[in-house]
């Protein structure tokens, strides 16, 4: 009976057994050092304290730590880790009863018998479950990188509102001075009513672009409380009052080199490719049987002889066949899907440097060539008609001209900013500046 102990132990230790595999050690070292920082004792860290001079990465580094989806995506990945262990095990060890009856006894025999799947299932396996916990953590770093782009995109939209603001308040203040002065013209007959009521037609006007300003501004900012995590009624911290504006051009064929080698998606549909041909390798071992061990004691007999059970599986050979072809077909469609996503990610590519290129032109035409000389004009036209040598309508033209390039110039500059962003941070999957949290997820 001992001896039987001794081996029923060592049996049962063979169940604990586990097939090691690189990817999954080095998944497992990067969700430690990840998990360190962004969730140390499965719990929230200390946010950033954001105020009116924080930088922009200040605030997105809150977003990260803070926005849900980020959280949810880090506990799949999590999750897909504890896995690959799970796949290193050999299956649960099955304790087996046989009893007989006879005239003369009875006999009862407990065993104990232990699955060993055909040699190389178990390290494949445990491959591909190691390769789905990468693919969760690139899921989880393309759900970072968009959470910090979209709190770039609207910390820019925020300041094209910001801007227009400030240019429409001194259009309006503009025109009640004029109206003030018009008004005392009036009374000396130099100008006529006419003057005057188109002055204040152009000041309703205004008024009401400011408040359809005012109005869609707490819009964005209700969108950056949703992007940095805060709940529906908590305070939402202004987005920063400065912001980094890239003012040097930019190589394409740099950016392209980074999109192929650090893009999520490329480097997501890669670990698939690598998925279905392991997937293939796993089907052709389908024809090799699992065989089942066990031994047997007999508790009431008096011998001490132990019974050896051997059993294995007879595998179909024309249903292995047809696993094997349908993996083979699955490594086609995971290399075309990949062709499929080059080409739309250039595409994705050509498109963003065309607008970040319009964007870019559009910015140097109006403030370096445009506003300069509208600019001018306005005040030639202003100085004009308070010494009446021309009329209302002139000055109001100009106005109007120079309120329109000024929008278009405020525009154009964050559009240029945002378009490079997603350059940057989508299709070439840089992190921001700054977020070394998790880089080393990387």
């Amino acid at each position: 009976m001992i001896r039987l102990s001794v081996l029923l132990i060592i049996v049962l230790f063979s169940g604990c057994v586990s097939v090691s595999t690189r990817v999954g050690k080095e998944e497992r070292e990067k969700l430690s050092k990840v998990q360190e920082i962004y969730r140390p004792m499965e719990g929230k860290p200390e946010l950033p304290d954001l105020k009116e001079d924080s930088e922009l990465k200040d605030f997105i580094r809150y977003a990260l730590l803070n926005n849900p989806e980020v959280e949810a995506s880090f506990y799949q990945w999590k999750a897909e880790i504890e896995k690959v262990a799970v796949s290193r095990s050999l299956p649960y060890p099955v304790i087996s009863l046989e009893s007989e009856i006879i005239s003369t006894g009875a006999s009862f025999e407990p065993g104990l018998a232990l699955m060993v799947p055909a040699p190389g299932k178990l390290s494949l396996t445990s491959e591909v479950m190691s390769i789905e916990a990468r693919k969760k953590r690139k899921l989880f770093e393309e759900k970072i990188l968009k959470v910090a782009l979209n709190v770039k995109n609207l910390a820019y939209q925020y300041w094209i509102l910001k801007e227009k603001i400030k240019l429409a308040e001194n259009i309006l203040k503009t025109l009640n001075q004029l109206e003030d002065l018009a008004l005392a013209q009036l009374k000396l007959g130099r100008v006529s009513q006419s003057d005057v009521l188109a002055i204040q037609i152009e000041r309703e006007k205004n008024k009401n672009i400011l408040l359809d300003l005012h109005d869609y501004k707490n819009v964005i900012l209700a969108q950056f409380g949703a992007a940095l995590g805060i709940s529906i009624g908590d305070k939402i911290p202004q987005p920063p009052e400065k912001l980094p504006f890239t003012e040097e051009g930019f190589s394409e064929e740099d950016i392209w080199e980074m999109v192929k080698l650090k893009n999520p998606k490329l480097s997501f549909m890669k670990d698939e490719i690598m998925e279905s041909e392991i997937f293939v390798k796993l089907a052709y071992k389908e024809y090799l049987p699992d065989f089942g061990v066990g031994l047997m004691k007999s508790i009431f007999s008096e011998s001490a002889m132990i019974k050896p059970m051997l059993t294995f599986s007879l595998p179909w050979r024309k249903k292995v066949s047809s696993m094997i072809s349908s993996a083979k077909s699955s490594v086609k469609v995971a290399l075309a899907k990949y062709s499929s996503e080059e080409f739309d990610i250039a595409i994705m590519l050509t498109d963003a440097l065309f607008r970040w290129r319009q964007a870019d032109r559009e910015f140097k035409l109006y403030s370096k060539k445009l506003l300069p000389k509208v600019q001018s004009s306005l005040e030639l036209k202003r100085a004009s008609y308070i010494a009446n040598f021309s009329g209302l309508a002139d000055y109001l033209g100009t106005e109007r001209m120079f309120l329109e390039f000024s929008y278009n110039c405020i525009s154009a500059k964050a559009f240029r900013e945002i378009a490079l962003n997603e350059i940057l941070i989508v299709i070439a999957g840089i992190l921001p500046e700054g977020e070394i949290i998790f880089q080393e997820a990387r």
